[in-house]
């Protein structure tokens, strides 16, 4: 989003909520399926009791004779939606010699509210870190990631934890600005899932939003990131993951940034952009 952001042109607040949560759930495409390449499958890892149910990842692990690096993905979905198993974007990475750890985390509610699924994100990694070894994973080499509300997760796992445990972090179309997204759907009123985040107006919500945005721990710290962003995205506008990356680069931070023509919210990645994703991995894991 930019100074002057692109006002949605709908003709009723009733066809913009159908039209967001159409934008998010058309991608919800199950990843679930047989191991490939002799590679193992472990599903439903708890994790964490939070909340009164488990949490757990689905571990992938490709067929590999020493321990293989790992990526722990978020999936997206609105904080709301969701699944390990939801437009698993790097599934295909266990072909390049990562495994992959999918979280499940507790999804945003009545029931389970903001900072909620960031507790969870927070977790996982700590359990990844702590119990890869028994799968074969050497979890000193742990990159993040995620599309969407999973990429924002990423960014702020990787920024709040930051080196030498984050290695790397790549996130797709991440909001990293949670006060100009507030107010870009601030029109939508309740129905905004940001005024549902932080159940209230964002105006009155400022310093919540705040410590929910990425881009308020931004630090020479921070792990070295890819950023992916389609420039044709009305959902969260590629000013999101510009100002993410001009952050980290004043910060001193290594950051890159690929805008890509013509995409809008939550494409999948073709297999040259899948081949960008393992390059920036392999040579920082």
């Amino acid at each position: 989003m930019g100074n002057s952001p692109t006002r949605l042109r709908m003709p009723s607040r009733a066809s913009g909520i159908v039209s967001l949560a159409c934008a998010i759930l058309f991608t919800g495409c199950a990843a679930h399926g047989p191991a490939r390449n002799g590679e193992k499958i472990h599903r439903g890892l708890s994790y964490s009791k939070n909340g009164g149910s488990s949490q757990y990842v689905d571990l992938y692990v490709p067929a590999s004779r020493k321990p293989c690096p790992v990526v722990v993905w978020y999936h997206g979905g609105s904080w709301k939606y969701g699944h390990p198993g939801f437009h698993l974007l790097l599934r295909d990475l266990t072909d390049h010699g990562f495994a992959v750890a999918s979280v499940k985390y507790r999804l945003l509610g009545r029931t389970h509210r903001w900072p909620a699924q960031l507790e969870d994100s927070l977790a996982a990694v700590d359990w990844v870190y702590a119990n890869g070894h028994r799968y074969g994973i050497d979890a000193s080499r742990l990159g993040v990631s995620g599309e969407s509300a999973g990429g924002h997760l990423a960014a702020l796992v990787a920024l709040r934890v930051g080196r030498p445990r984050i290695d790397a972090a790549c996130v797709l179309y991440p909001p990293t600005d949670m006060v100009e997204l507030g107010r870009r759907y601030a029109h939508f009123h309740r129905f905004s899932v940001v005024t549902q985040m932080f159940r209230g107006d964002i105006e009155n919500r400022l310093e919540q939003a705040r410590a929910a945005s990425p881009l308020t721990y931004v630090s020479r710290n921070a792990p070295p990131f890819l950023i992916i962003h389609g420039d044709r995205d009305w959902l969260v506008p590629p000013d999101q993951s510009r100002h993410l990356h001009r952050a980290l680069k004043k910060a001193g931070a290594e950051s890159h940034l690929d805008i890509v023509k013509g995409k809008g919210h939550a494409f999948a990645l073709d297999d040259g952009q899948l081949d960008e994703v393992a390059h920036f991995f392999r040579r920082r894991l």
